[in-house]
């Protein structure tokens, strides 16, 4: 612990606020919801909401500032750093916006642009890193969201048949559409 009450990993300084502030903010109902829904840690597992984490804090946000709005700009940027499914990035775009996601994508991209170069375009997180934030931060919202990669395998090439290579290039957001199929009770 540093004299300012901050813990350093690596060359980050996270402070006791900030790791209030983030889990507070995961349990806000938009954010709840969201996560409730992803029951297989598709598009919110432990690495991407620490990645989203660490993002706020190497971009310094005041505590004021730790939002919704750049929790899901933090979550699509996490997504196109480590997941080699890029769509899943724009996942979160009925999340934010509703049925108007189309008309603020422009908006969102923009958004995410200046964001990404907030954080000086350091968009990488070693699983060292991320796991003793994960350890830091202490919370069991996020610490049980471990990903079955198992059903990854699965629910992708489910996708993968059910869009057809050309229509992947034009595909929407699919969230909320797609049934699991993996032999579960969600």
């Amino acid at each position: 612990m540093t004299e300012d009450g901050g813990t350093e990993i690596g060359k980050l300084l996270i402070k006791a606020e900030e790791c209030s502030a983030f889990v507070s903010l995961l349990k806000s109902t938009k954010i709840e919801a969201f996560l409730k829904n992803d029951k297989h840690f598709v598009y919110a597992d432990r690495h991407l909401l620490v990645m989203a984490f660490i993002y706020m804090v190497r971009a310094k946000l005041p505590i004021t500032e730790y939002s919704e709005e750049y929790f899901w700009i933090c979550l699509s940027i996490a997504h196109e750093i480590e997941e080699e499914i890029t769509w899943f990035a724009e996942e979160v775009l009925p999340w934010i916006y509703g049925e108007l996601w189309k008309d603020k994508l422009a908006e969102f991209y923009n958004q995410k642009w200046k964001f990404f170069k907030r954080i000086d375009s350091f968009g990488i997180v070693s699983k060292t890193q991320s796991n003793q934030v994960c350890i830091l931060l202490n919370e069991g919202l996020i610490n049980q969201r471990e990903r079955n990669q198992e059903y990854i395998n699965s629910w992708v090439e489910e996708m993968e048949d059910f869009l057809g290579k050309e229509e992947e290039q034009k595909r929407l957001p699919m969230f909320q559409t797609i049934q699991c199929t993996f032999n579960c009770d969600c």
